[in-house]
């Protein structure tokens, strides 16, 4: 191939590159109130640590009174998770709630009180059925 042939482009005298003036190819400034937006977003890694989180705190609280196997399991499972020290694993309550910035004990009290202070849910105790005594 002959380099004759190949055209050239050449900047043009008034500061043009490609169709496009040379200010219109810098970097656009960031304002602050715009990097406070953007630094505000949930890393993924983070946003999965709430997440496991919040499933446990739903299955502690909504499994309570289960019926089933799964939902007994799905209960002590997310019981035992809470209440273990463990910082060993990466995803233990304790190591979770230090990433997310909160306290593990009060976090823990607060699930856990809530969860023994309640009864079971006013749609099972609506199913027994009323005391008959014997007529007159």
């Amino acid at each position: 191939m002959n380099n004759a042939s190949v055209p050239v482009r050449r900047r043009a005298a008034g500061g043009m590159s490609f169709g496009f003036s040379d200010g219109a190819l810098a970097p656009v400034e960031l304002l602050p109130w715009q990097f406070q937006v953007i630094s505000r977003a949930i890393l993924p890694a983070r946003a999965l640590a709430l997440a496991v989180l919040e499933q446990a705190v739903a299955d502690v609280k909504d499994q309570r009174f289960a019926r089933t196997r799964r939902g007994q399991r799905l209960y002590w499972e997310a019981h035992q998770w809470i209440t273990t020290s463990d910082r060993e694993w990466p995803y233990s309550f304790a190591n979770l709630c230090a990433v997310l910035g909160l306290d593990v004990d009060s976090v823990r009290r607060c699930v856990l009180d809530s969860t023994a202070s309640s009864g079971p849910p006013a749609a099972e105790s609506q199913h027994q059925r009323p005391a008959v005594g014997k007529a007159a």
